[in-house]
């Protein structure tokens, strides 16, 4: 028991501070700003108290979560790599139909201003912004990330993979550096709502790239 904890804390630990990493040398080597170049020192300040209170919830739950399923990880070696490419692909059509179906609700009238509405105050967003949630949106983003590793099963690597794509896509998603379908999202609201591929936003026809006037008073109506 003890060691499952350990690794999967050292596993948990280990992708986010990746991610972490990996996003602020991508914003490096692109010269691009991580964190909003208007933001105030006590604004820059406001945000890290706030994170400092939720990530931490985030990866707790997150490594409790680990540990429940660490023992049915498959070996190395598991999966050839065809199984793998399709194994995580499974993986991300159910992670984004959860967070799909999370998000759309997250925006409803009954839980907009109660669940969501904070993460929304930040209209120009930069990837320091990502997590600058309610503790409810940082709870239901880790549970849609977790629920479909009860229905596939996954190699230690491929957790692995498949926690820092969306961890750090998560990141790169809260600015147009890597492509601007969150940024729309954040403008416009009723728009783009998976959170690093569209499968369901295509789906269901709330799927935009390039937002017009015209455009944002259909959705907005």
């Amino acid at each position: 028991m003890i060691n499952t904890i350990i690794q999967s804390s050292k596993m948990i630990l280990g992708v986010f501070s990746l991610s972490a990493f990996t996003s602020i040398a991508y914003c490096r080597l692109i010269n691009k700003p991580y964190i909003n170049p208007n933001y105030s020192f006590e604004k820059t300040r406001e945000q890290l108290i706030d994170m400092a209170r939720n990530v931490p919830i985030l990866l707790l739950q997150s490594i409790l979560f680990t540990c429940y399923i660490y023992n049915s990880l498959l070996p190395r070696g598991s999966h050839t790599p065809f199984q793998s490419v399709y194994t995580l692909f499974y993986y991300s059509v159910l992670a984004e139909l959860n967070y799909y179906a999370y998000h759309r609700a997250a925006h409803s009238r009954y839980f907009y201003a109660l669940v969501h509405k904070k993460h929304h105050a930040i209209v120009n967003v930069y990837p320091f912004d990502t997590f600058y949630f309610t503790s409810i949106d940082d709870i239901s983003l880790a549970t849609c990330l977790e629920l479909p590793l009860l229905f596939v099963s996954l190699t230690q690597m491929e957790l692995i993979i498949v926690l820092w794509f969306y961890i750090t896509m998560g990141f790169l998603a809260h600015s147009n550096y890597v492509y601007g379908l969150h940024d729309l999202h954040h403008l416009f609201l009723k728009c783009n709502y998976c959170i690093v591929i569209p499968y369901f936003d295509i789906l269901f026809g709330t799927f935009k790239t390039n937002m017009l006037v015209s455009d944002y008073q259909k959705i907005k109506n």
